[in-house]
């Protein structure tokens, strides 16, 4: 191992690179990774480079270190020395200067490695030695300006067609590998904007909203252009094309340091996850970089290969599977290539080859898995196989039927808390417009406070019925306060009011109706709920409820012992609610509990308006649910002495069941108690909460169980096909199609696939250039 790092001594230095742009990034580092792609790996570099590179690093560590004395002579922060913490460091600290002292080491290393010739090494910018004659002196003049500028553009001409052709080049093949890492780059960027903008949101919920922004669409289908041009440089083969085209990609990774240098010196401090994402797509695209230089190093190989296909093991077979069954990779590359390679195929015969050749490379690595397990004609399948494959399947299917149902079952991680964040309540007479409106907005430090199932556990201990009620003691409550007065005037317009007053004195049946709209933070129904309540208003109650209209209706300010002010709304409704999962619905009570139990006694006044005289608004207050209040929503008020015995000792409980019990209570602001259950949810999974256990089971379960059994079923009409006994031949006549194809002899090329054409429309022949070697 210590031999192998002496042998790439040169790569340690540009990991370091790449490591300090990364982690510690700084305008002097990011130009010296800048130096890395556009020279050094593209060549062996000179020695004039390390030396460069040493003098390079020790000014920036001099720099730090003068910046540092200065700041600890004169006590405070001066212009130059931070001038230099900005362009030195991100951090405005001195903590990497660690890190360009290992670089400075990994560079002496390496140069003494050269020093003592442990592996040779030939640039073709080395310096030839000319053997001069001391005799001879050159009295020439000094060159000017010119000459030496028209020397450079030589010099640096030179290069690049060294650069840029194929002569005394090996060739290899590294299309693959780069390929990787660029669909890395391409997923990463898409799940990282984001955050990289600073967003809150995330990529689920812009899908959700149906609304994606602009820009993440322009990114992603630049780097797809980006991904197809390389694609074609690859076809044609083009060391001129490939260099412009790194050099292009060098330019965007140099503009990525730096905007993710400038944003590490702004934001203070920078999140985590931005930090992580930018470092993570920083080193994806070196790595990327990397391939692509040392691709026009060695220059293209002449005969693409593929070096998934050209040996078995398991590991290249399953990354080959996983190519394949990659959406629209497999389509797009054979479209380009059949687009940019001269060839006498159509498009469609073009497909069918590359159909054929990878049925015959699947066919072929089967037998060598057959030949791997070496079994005896007669003997048993080995068990370590049938464990890999046998119980490989059987797990697939098992998390294909009970997956789904995990996901909903009661002790699934996803459980959370389906708080209700948004309470609105309308109250009005049937057929009447609302007389009272009333919403609520919950705080956020309400919807995340855990304590709230303490608060429940002591509401069920003073209300017994709830007992009988509650499906989990884990459920959390909210005490949810409305305002006391109506956010709306009364509009009701003259022959509304006079049919009212008109339907009271006769005694028809005469209602209140209470609609409460409650707006969940998730759930598998609907996020907006409704529950409605109806209190029919008792026959001894029309007088009042009629004079205390009219009383409203004709501004009688004056008092009058035998005009009401305000209506007693006896077990009015309940404000008890439990939200499910599904729904929002009140409690339902068993016929045995009282009629009022778990109800509120309420009283209903009207108010002038001082705004808009002679229009009113009502009053709505009902009593409190303790004997101290309703609390603030998150903590009860401060419990009495009865209260404080039945919290402490279980004991001595106050029966609020029934209105009744709680009569001597203050009055308050209208108000719920909503039980939450928990629902699945996973953060950037929400859209699971809108569907149920069947939708998810047909959806899922099935389509899956359809795939599978498209997958191992069939296999009947594919025999001729798979069951080969060695499909060599094939496959070398396959690719002589490819290999007289590069070579540009296209007659050839017809020829043999007419060949292989007429080879699989009989299966006779097909079986005859399948045989193995010892029958033909």
């Amino acid at each position: 191992m210590f031999q192998f790092l002496l042998s790439y001594t040169d790569w340690l230095c540009f990991m370091m690179f790449v490591y300090n742009t990364i982690y510690f990034p700084s305008l002097f580092i990011i130009l010296l990774t800048a130096s890395t792609f556009c020279y050094a790996l593209l060549v062996t570099p000179h020695n004039f480079y390390w030396e460069a590179a040493v003098v390079y690093v020790e000014s920036v560590i001099g720099l730090k270190a003068f910046a540092l004395v200065m700041q600890s002579a004169n006590k405070s922060d001066g212009f130059f020395p931070r001038a230099i913490l900005h362009f030195c460091s991100h951090s405005g600290s001195f903590q990497d200067m660690s890190s360009d002292l290992i670089l400075i080491v990994l560079i002496v290393l390496h140069k003494s490695m050269l020093r003592w010739g442990i592996w040779y090494v030939g640039d073709d910018m080395e310096r030839t030695r000319v053997i001069r004659n001391p005799s001879k002196r050159n009295f020439r003049r000094q060159p000017g300006i010119g000459t030496l500028l028209a020397q450079v553009c030589r010099r640096m001409g030179s290069w690049f067609r060294r650069r840029v052709s194929m002569e005394d080049k090996l060739g290899k093949d590294l299309y693959m590998v780069e390929f990787f890492f660029e669909g890395c780059f391409f997923t990463t960027l898409l799940f990282s904007y984001y955050s990289l903008v600073g967003s809150d949101s995330d990529l689920v919920s812009s899908i959700q909203t149906n609304l994606i922004p602009g820009a993440l669409v322009l990114w992603q289908a630049f780097l797809f252009l980006l991904i197809t041009i390389n694609r074609v440089v690859y076809l044609f083969r083009s060391l001129p094309m490939k260099l412009v085209l790194h050099y292009f990609n060098t330019i965007l990774l140099i503009f990525g340091c730096l905007w993710f240098w400038n944003a590490m010196r702004r934001r203070e401090p920078p999140r985590a996850d931005f930090t992580f994402r930018c470092q993570l797509l920083i080193a994806l695209k070196s790595l990327q970089l990397a391939c692509s230089a040392q691709q026009i190093k060695y220059g293209y190989a002449r005969i693409a290969c593929n070096r998934l296909t050209d040996e078995y093991t398991d590991f290249k077979y399953y990354i080959y599977i996983l190519f394949r069954v990659m959406p629209f990779v497999v389509e797009v590359k054979s479209i380009l290539d059949w687009t940019f390679t001269r060839t006498t195929l159509k498009l469609w015969y073009w497909l069918k080859l590359e159909d054929i050749h990878h049925e015959l490379l699947v066919a072929r690595a089967d037998i060598e898995d057959t030949k791997y397990h070496n079994r005896r004609v007669g003997a048993p399948f080995p068990a370590w196989p049938k464990c890999k494959s046998g119980l490989c399947f059987f797990l697939l299917i098992m998390m294909i039927l009970f997956m789904p149902l995990l996901w909903y079952a009661s002790f699934s991680p996803a459980l959370t808390y389906n708080y209700v964040n948004v309470t609105s309540v309308e109250v009005a007479f049937e057929a009447s417009p609302a007389l009272f409106k009333s919403e609520v907005v919950i705080p956020q430090e309400q919807l995340r406070n855990e304590d709230t199932v303490q608060v429940g556990s002591w509401i069920q201990k003073m209300h017994p019925v709830l007992a009988r009620h509650m499906l989990d003691e884990e459920n959390s409550v909210q005490i949810i306060s409305l305002t006391g007065y109506s956010q709306t005037l009364w509009d009701i317009s003259t022959p509304a009011r006079k049919m009212l007053l008109h339907r009271l004195s006769s005694g028809s049946g005469v209602s209140l109706v209470i609609t409460t709209t409650v707006t969940r933070v998730r759930g598998f129904g609907k996020s907006v709920n409704r529950v409605k309540q109806t209190w029919p208003i008792p026959k001894d109650k029309y007088r009042d409820v009629a004079m205390v209209i009219d009383r409203a209706k004709s501004h009688v300010n004056e008092v009058n012992e035998s005009i009401p002010t305000a209506i007693e709304l006896n077990c009015f409704y309940s404000p008890f609610l439990f939200n499910s999962p599904l729904s929002v619905q009140r409690y339902t009570l068993d016929p045995d509990d009282a009629p009022c139990s778990l109800m509120a006694n309420c009283m209903l006044s009207f108010e002038d308006d001082e705004a808009f005289p002679g229009r009113q608004y009502a009053n709505l207050q009902c009593r409190s649910l303790f004997q101290n209040g309703n609390g603030n929503g998150i903590w009860p008020p401060k419990w009495s002495p009865e209260e404080q015995a039945c919290i402490s000792h279980g004991d001595q409980c106050p029966n609020y069941d029934s209105a009744d019990n709680n009569d001597q209570h203050p009055w308050a602001p209208l108000y719920f108690v909503v039980t939450s259950a928990k629902a699945p949810f996973y953060q950037g999974a929400g859209f699971l909460a809108s569907v149920g256990i069947m939708t998810l089971s047909s959806t899922f379960v099935f389509t899956l169980a359809r795939v599978l059994r498209w997958l191992l079923t069939g296999q009947a009409y594919r025999v001729p096909l798979e069951d080969m006994k060695d499909p060599t031949r094939l496959i070398q006549l396959v690719e002589d199609i490819k290999l007289a194809r590069a070579e540009g002899d296209l007659m050839l090329e017809e020829q043999l696939y007419k060949e292989l054409i007429h080879i699989y429309q009989s299966t006779e022949l097909l079986k005859y250039w399948s045989r193995l070697d010892m029958q033909r």
